[in-house]
């Protein structure tokens, strides 16, 4: 920033000699002022008497250079008192009069100074020179000025202030800004610096403001930028500078298009999002394009003021072959895109099983399924043995390929027990029992294999049905095959029931149902474990010895039991569990046990409920059974 000083007016004193007493003086002087340039100072010059002078006329002379435009002079209150008259001449001033009366002390004379405008000069020198003083009898006095004791400053602009026309500049765009000054210019005009703290705001190196203005204007100007952010313009430099903030607005953009999901195939639809880059003041709407007339859009979608994004559907037609198809959106001059895969849909197929026509009542099936693309994408899989297609009353099993399990249906249909792939444990109703089981893959097949027996009571012959799901295609129940339900010469334990499961207190009740296809005499063992898995170990493992007519409690290392009368009034206990009451009941078929059994404090948590049962020597047993729940809190 150019720096200016003061322009200063300096009256310098001129000696005025005279013949007078030794002593008397009369003494000019002038007071100080300041102005700017194209301004006016108004200085009165003061007479000052001394040693007995009395003063009845003086004259004088200013002595001042170019630079002063204009000069005026008038009478000051001394001289009117003294009822004198001023008049000059140029630069050479006279007061005096007919009156022969004293001019008393005080301002004698007013002179006025007109500063140019642009003055370069920081000071201007002026003298009072030639003083002649005259007595009433017309005797000279020694009259002088005082040196050094006036001055006339000619202040300089300084900055007083940055503005801008807006605090907010839309990119791309521009703002115009403006310097102010305290005065005006002077003639070689006032030059300031300029700077921006963000490259994305462009400001010209320097800003003249021209000589007698006292402001001058530039452009600021921006590019886009992505986000909101700010810049500062700075005038001037160091402690002689001012500042404007600025905000740069980013242009709202199309900042992305997801499609979910991407893959597509006949019929099947995808929800489309378009997203803008900030939420949008006002509705905006996007205009949409499909370069595949396979795929069904709409041709624009509107997005909420205050929101940044909406969404719209796209379907895929017929599609014949694997193709893509691009969704793209333009808004704001730019466009983004999304491109979809267009699939032959995956078609599931029931292939076979095996054996497909056979008889017995133990027997390992295979189920074949396969899929025409991959056989990843069969989702589940079914098997199920009715002599009708009605779901209740048979034996229906499931295989749910992404919970990696296999459910027995009830009964009734009305829900599924469930154990994992390859589980040790036995599903079973009233038709059927599932032990082990296993799933095989290849590139478009899944062979899943069942080893499964039969109840006494679903005799006779049975059709096969097969039914396999890729999401939503699948293949309906199919008819693959018979088999013929033989009842078995021995008898054939099961493990029914428990009630009650689910959740509830430490101490309860329990019974446990057990039955045998010929005989409930048959069943010579019958076990109830309580364990959050297959394992004996710190566990409630509780077992029935129909021959010694007693309950048994394993130790919590599994290497031995505890073991009471059946309706003993003793307890047994281990680190988990303490047996109570007991009691059993017989009908022809079945065997009803009940266990009063309160759970240590210890034993929290879920546990699943196992049932078992063996006849005579234990040869033929129903396996461990998962027949329930109980959640300890």
């Amino acid at each position: 920033m150019q720096e200016f000083s003061l322009v200063r007016i300096v009256f310098l004193s001129m000696l005025g000699l005279s013949t007078i007493a030794l002593g008397q003086n009369v003494t000019l002087s002038a007071a100080s002022g300041s102005e700017t340039p194209d301004g006016t100072v108004v200085l009165p010059i003061t007479i000052t008497s001394a040693g007995g002078a009395q003063a009845a006329d003086i004259q004088w002379s200013l002595v001042y250079s170019s630079d002063i435009t204009d000069v005026t002079v008038s009478l000051g209150n001394s001289g009117a008192i003294a009822q004198k008259s001023l008049s000059c001449n140029v630069k050479l001033c006279v007061v005096a009069g007919l009156s022969r009366t004293i001019i008393p002390d005080g301002t004698l004379a007013i002179a006025t100074f007109q500063i140019p405008s642009g003055h370069p000069a920081h000071t201007i020198p002026i003298q009072i020179s030639g003083i002649v003083a005259a007595s009433v009898g017309g005797q000279s006095i020694l009259a002088n000025s005082v040196s050094d004791t006036s001055s006339l400053s000619v202040d300089p602009p300084t900055l007083s202030g940055i503005v801008c026309s807006n605090a907010t500049v839309n990119t791309p765009g521009y703002v115009s800004c403006v310097v102010s000054l305290t005065s005006a210019a002077f003639k070689e005009g006032f030059s300031l610096k300029l700077s921006s703290s963000n490259a994305n705001l462009g400001v010209p190196p320097n800003v003249t403001v021209a000589a007698g203005q006292t402001s001058a204007s530039f452009l600021a100007t921006a590019v886009q930028v992505n986000v909101d952010q700010a810049a500062t313009i700075v005038a001037g430099t160091g402690s002689k500078a001012d500042s404007v903030i600025l905000s740069l607005v980013a242009p709202i953009q199309l900042s992305g298009i997801v499609c979910s999901p991407t893959a597509l195939s006949s019929g099947i639809p995808t929800t489309c999002t378009f997203s803008l880059s900030k939420a949008t003041p006002v509705a905006a709407v996007v205009s949409i394009d499909s370069n595949n007339a396979i795929v069904s859009i709409a041709g624009s979608v509107t997005v909420a003021a205050g929101e940044s994004s909406a969404n719209v559907q796209a379907t895929a037609g017929n599609v014949s072959h694997s193709q893509n198809a691009t969704i793209t959106g333009n808004f704001n001059r730019a466009s983004l895109a999304a491109t979809l895969t267009l699939n032959v849909p995956p078609i599931p197929a029931a292939v076979s099983v095996s054996p497909s026509a056979s008889t017995g009542t133990t027997q390992i099936f295979t189920v074949a399924f396969s899929d025409s693309q991959s056989a990843a994408n069969l989702s589940t899989a079914a098997v199920r043995f009715a002599t009708s297609e009605d779901y209740p009353n048979s034996c229906f099993v499931i295989y749910d390929r992404n919970r990696g399990t296999i459910q027995l249906e009830w009964d009734n249909a009305a829900g599924a027990d469930e154990k994992p792939v390859s589980s040790a444990l036995t599903l079973q109703n009233t038709q059927c029992a599932v032990g082990a089981t296993s799933v095989a893959t290849s590139a478009l097949t899944t062979s899943i294999a069942l080893a499964i027996t039969f109840k006494g009571a679903f005799s006779g012959l049975k059709n096969i049905y097969m039914y396999g799901a890729d999401g939503t295609i699948n293949t309906g129940w199919m008819r693959m095959g018979t088999y013929g339900v033989i009842t078995a010469t021995s008898s054939v334990p099961s493990a029914d029931s428990v009630s009650p499961s689910g959740s509830g207190g430490a101490a309860q009740d329990f019974t446990f149902l057990f039955s045998d296809s010929q005989n409930a005499a048959n069943i010579s063992t019958a076990a109830i474990l309580f364990a959050s898995s297959l394992a004996f170990p710190n566990s409630c493992l509780v077992m029935y010895d129909r021959n010694r007519k007693s309950i048994q409690l394993e130790w919590d290392n599994a290497s031995g039991a505890d073991e009471m009368p059946v309706g003993s009034s003793s307890t047994l206990q281990n680190g988990q569990c303490l047996v109570g009451a007991t009691s059993v009941t017989n009908s022809a078929l079945s065997i009803t046990i009940t266990l009063a059994i309160t759970f240590k404090d210890t034993f929290t948590g879920l546990k699943n409920i196992y049932m078992y049962a063996a006849d005579t020597d234990g040869t033929i047993n129903t396996g461990w059974v998962g027949t329930g729940t109980w959640t300890l809190f």
